[in-house]
């Protein structure tokens, strides 16, 4: 973010964070017996696989001093161990172990001192649910049945950090004009929309001019609540684009892509597109 950028409020971006589930990292970037930091939600996370390889999420700071478990932390079976007094919590924010102590502090205990972070493995992504109330998720991440097939290729990913709001981002997945004007369609495509209870589909239909003439396309975006997406291309190609956005804070995003194509696409003639 640049140094001159004015603040969140300045630029009228949204206060509060959307609801709805939203990747922190990808399954491949976190092994068994690891522990990682993250920042999202204006939230500092420790983010740790157990060794039932489980993925599992928590604030990372200790309620007891105030460590950070994700920075020193390390692994214990399943819980997650603070590097200063090797206290012991569970995913759902509980005291399971003092090592020198055999009685437990009740609030600690209880798991009123750590908000928990419900977490889902999915699509090759590590999901939280967020919301500002802490309620249990309202619904279930949507599971995209290419990712991990024989037939379809390895996620191939990138990641982008920008200095805008989430909403104003996702403004993108209906904004059909753009087309013309920066990916060089022939017109404004023709398109369809719709919305089905938490999804949101629009679908493109485009025109490009190719060295062997014109080509013909189409292109669904699929939302599904504010953290989860697919852009499924075909006709000139055939390719899924597997999306996970999240907030890191009001003026910062992390959206990161990943493609995977049929295996068939891949070594046939359009290798390649």
């Amino acid at each position: 973010v640049p140094d001159d950028n004015p603040d969140a409020d300045a630029r009228n971006l949204q206060p509060e964070f959307p609801m709805g589930w939203f990747a922190v990292c990808y399954s491949r970037e976190l092994a068994v017996g690891e522990v990682k930091p993250a920042r999202y939600f204006a939230t500092d996370l420790a983010i740790w696989r157990g060794e039932d390889g489980v993925a599992r999420v928590l604030n990372a700071h200790c309620p007891h001093y105030g460590a950070d478990m994700a920075k020193g932390g390390r692994v214990h079976g399943n819980w997650l161990e603070c590097p200063f007094h090797a206290w012991r919590w569970d995913e759902a924010g509980k005291l399971k172990e003092i090592p020198y102590s055999r009685k437990l502090p009740p609030k600690a205990k209880r798991g009123d001192c750590l908000p928990k972070w419900p977490t889902r493995e999915i699509n090759g992504m590590v999901l939280v649910w967020y919301h500002p109330d802490k309620i249990e998720p309202l619904w279930e991440p949507i599971r995209f049945d290419q990712i991990g097939r024989d037939d379809w290729t390895p996620l191939q990913s990138v990641e982008w950090k920008t200095a805008n709001a989430m909403e104003n981002l996702s403004d993108n997945a209906v904004d059909v004009s753009h087309f013309k004007y920066v990916h060089g369609t022939n017109n404004v495509p023709d398109y369809e929309f719709e919305f089905n209870g938490l999804m949101r589909r629009i679908t493109a239909k485009l025109e490009f001019e190719t060295s062997k003439g014109t080509a013909r396309g189409e292109i669904e975006s699929i939302t599904y609540g504010p953290g989860q997406g697919w852009v499924r291309y075909s006709g000139l190609t055939e390719t899924l684009l597997i999306t996970g956005t999240a907030p890191i804070e009001r003026d910062l995003t992390h959206t990161r892509f990943a493609f995977t194509q049929p295996k068939s696409e891949v070594d046939g003639p359009r290798a390649g597109l």
